[in-house]
């Protein structure tokens, strides 16, 4: 298998991908902001997502600009014009796939599944949110198997990428559900939310937050109680809660690890936090939810 590759560039396309389905998987790193990239054009088959890791983009498709930090996920879709706003990429680094998803496309996958899933990637009205650690996790997962001296067993890749695209569905249908909720919120505090919400077990640090945002802490922590009725902290709260709920009906899962997993600092915090927001503890919440 070959590869397109310089010091700040590593692609990986046409026949040279692990899967037929996968028209690309790169890698790039921008310096310096460089002028003339990312013109406009267009991928009439094929969906693109991109993982910003770190730095800042501006990107355009069709009538929309987007503004992405690290962290964030974005995606091109089926025929879209895109490009870099102004054709500058700004100092940064991502990953980014495309992968054909017309009828049939997603082998190994039940044809059923496979459309409903590809459905939901092209008739979702989100194209840009804060993407879970788990998700990030699969984009350098899929890069990294293309990596590998020697070709990987074709089922492991596969099963890679629909890791990748069942959780980018699922995160989609999340960032959307959050979008309708939040519509009433300010851009930062919007920003502030879907960070938080990308991954509630983060012990977020709130100067840090209010700086990613553009607010002093003070300033920050007042509009954010004033559009939520939450504090940050009130706030990651009830949504570790909320998190907790889901994969009690779910899963499983003990509650030790869910607790761990959640980021609380032991089982017996994680049940007084959730008795106390929810009148009852989690075991019991569990058995009479599933």
């Amino acid at each position: 298998m070959t590869m397109k590759t310089t010091s700040d560039r590593i692609v990986f396309e046409g026949g040279n991908t692990l899967l037929p389905e996968l028209e690309l998987v790169g890698w790039a790193r921008v310096k310096a902001a460089r002028t003339g990239a990312l013109t406009a054009h267009t991928h009439p088959k094929v969906l693109e997502v991109f993982c910003l890791e770190r730095g800042e983009a501006e990107w355009w498709v069709e009538q929309e600009n987007h503004r992405l930090m690290a962290g964030d996920i974005y995606l091109n879709r089926p025929g879209e014009l895109h490009g870099a706003v102004g054709s500058v990429l700004r100092p940064c680094a991502y990953t980014w796939l495309q992968v054909d998803i017309g009828p049939y496309c997603l082998p190994g996958m039940p044809a059923e599944h496979a459309n409903a899933l590809c459905t939901r990637l092209v008739a979702s009205g989100v194209r840009r949110f804060a993407g879970s650690h788990e998700l990030r996790t699969a984009f350098s997962s899929m890069f990294a198997l293309h990596l590998r001296k020697k070709s990987p067993f074709t089922f492991l890749v596969r099963a890679q990428l629909h890791l990748l695209l069942a959780l980018l569905a699922e995160e989609l249908k999340a960032a959307s559900e959050a979008t309708q909720s939040a519509s009433q919120y300010s851009y930062a505090i919007r920003r502030a939310i879907e960070r938080i919400d990308s991954d509630p077990s983060e012990d977020w640090n709130i100067p840090e937050l209010a700086a990613w945002v553009g607010l002093r802490s003070s300033q920050f922590n007042a509009r954010f109680f004033s559009e939520t009725g939450r504090t940050p902290a009130d706030y990651r709260r009830w949504r570790r809660i909320e998190l907790a709920k889901k994969r009690l009906r779910a899963s499983k899962c003990s509650i030790v690890r869910l607790a761990h997993e959640l980021g609380f600092s032991s089982s017996q915090h994680f049940a007084a936090t959730f008795r106390r927001l929810e009148g009852t503890s989690p075991s019991h919440y569990r058995d009479t939810t599933r």
